[in-house]
């Protein structure tokens, strides 16, 4: 479990870069005798601390929430120096939380079945004493409180009240607004039925009726609505339906451009195309999968053996004007789904089995000596790339040539 859970700590990690000068790796994997072994190191792979005798959980803002093995207790380390920069002093924690715009919830269970949540700030200092509401983590300078009876509302960065609660789902605010609906108990996305939903805005106001089955967050000015049919479409931030609901899948807008799912009319079948944002259809759909648009370019995928313990993901690229300038020949990355935004170019360069092509499809990193590899994404000029060779593994971080700027220690690969 460990294993995996480090795995999604450095994917994680990536996406998060460039709001962290440093980063964390696992130099070394834990046997029975001794803890893993961690490492904080800077851009250009210089290593900055050792950790060890710390069970790391997560981080954001250049702090990394983890738990001391001597104390028992929970506090954050700095990225910048490795050193306690909230002491170990949080005690049966619940759950663990990152630091977002500067601020971290923390959840103790005081008594069995009892849980209370309080608010701090990077040096420690407590913003809002422990209480009974559930507080989300802060997202467009608000954080989300829900209290009994299913009342939501929200807080502001000193803890006070500022929207009202009120019965039925807020979800975080974005760029100024806040989906909320009108369910009066727990419901999720797969429910048949859900409540309707609209938009508040940092008053509380209802600014976007509540009309729609489901709802995304803005993005590029459109957010994705379903309505009660099951279809998807888009809203402008006055609310009015621009692209109708037409679409099997919610997804979001991306250089201007969305990759949608549309059902053909026959038994469960579907397409995949582009669709601008007046929702004209861009190009002819002839790709099992398209992916969003990242620096100019989608991934467009052909499936091969589909639905079997074979099933191969091949893909190549296509530019903004749907032209095929990388041929669907590259593989996707080990135990890498294509739900996951591994299928795009960062910092010029696209991660498969084999190694990192460049934009033209050249193969620029590889590995030959190496019986197979999972690369990570690039991000601020460096990834990390775990290498497996025959008897043992080692986790490196490399620059956008290739050259290796730090390697773990060796770790054992298990026969069987």
């Amino acid at each position: 479990m460990k294993k995996i859970f480090f795995l999604v700590l450095f994917i994680w990690a990536f996406t998060n870069l460039s709001r962290a000068q440093n980063v964390l790796a696992l130099n070394k994997e834990g046997t029975a005798d001794q803890d893993e072994e961690y490492v904080i190191l800077n851009p250009a792979g210089k290593l900055i601390k050792v950790l060890s005798g710390v069970d790391i959980k997560i981080h954001a803002e250049n702090l990394i929430c983890a738990y001391d093995d001597k104390t028992k207790k929970m506090g954050y380390i700095s990225m910048e120096t490795g050193e306690w920069a909230i002491k170990p002093q949080f005690e049966n924690v619940y759950n663990q939380h990152n630091f977002s715009e500067g601020l971290v919830v923390v959840e103790k269970e005081f008594e069995k079945g009892v849980t209370k949540s309080a608010i701090y700030d990077k040096t420690g200092k407590l913003i809002l004493p422990f209480c009974d509401w559930i507080i989300s983590d802060y997202s467009d300078g608000l954080a989300i409180v829900e209290t009994t009876g299913y009342q939501f509302g929200a807080i502001d960065k000193t803890g006070k009240l500022v929207i009202p609660f009120s019965l039925g789902k807020l979800n975080d605010f974005h760029n100024g607004l806040a989906i909320k609906g009108n369910n009066k108990e727990y419901v999720d996305a797969y429910a048949d039925e859900t409540g309707l939903w609209g938009f508040i805005d940092k008053t509380g106001k209802m600014v976007i009726k509540q009309e729609w089955s489901w709802a995304s967050a803005f993005s590029e000015g459109l957010a994705a609505v379903q309505n009660k049919q099951k279809k998807w479409g888009y809203i402008n931030d006055q609310g009015k339906l621009v692209i109708p609901c037409t679409y099997e899948n919610e997804v979001s807008f991306s250089e201007g451009l969305a990759a949608v799912t549309i059902a053909t009319g026959k038994a469960d079948e579907t397409i995949m195309a582009y669709i601008d944002k007046t929702g004209k259809q861009l190009a002819k759909p002839t790709y099992d999968v398209i992916r969003d648009f990242k620096e100019g370019m989608s991934a467009v995928v052909k499936i091969e053996k589909p639905g079997t313990d074979d099933e191969i993901y091949k893909f190549g690229f296509v530019d903004k004007n749907f032209k095929l300038v990388i041929p669907i020949i590259h593989e996707k990355a080990v135990d890498i789904g294509y739900y996951l935004p591994y299928f795009s170019f960062t910092n010029g360069l696209c991660p498969t089995t084999k190694g990192y092509i460049d934009k033209t499809g050249k193969l620029v990193i590889s590995f030959p000596d190496a019986s197979f590899i999972s690369p990570e994404p690039f991000s601020n000029g460096f990834a990390f790339v775990k290498v497996f060779y025959t008897e043992s593994s080692y986790l490196m971080m490399i620059d956008t040539k290739g050259k290796i700027l730090w390697k773990s220690k060796p770790i054992k690969i298990m026969a069987g």
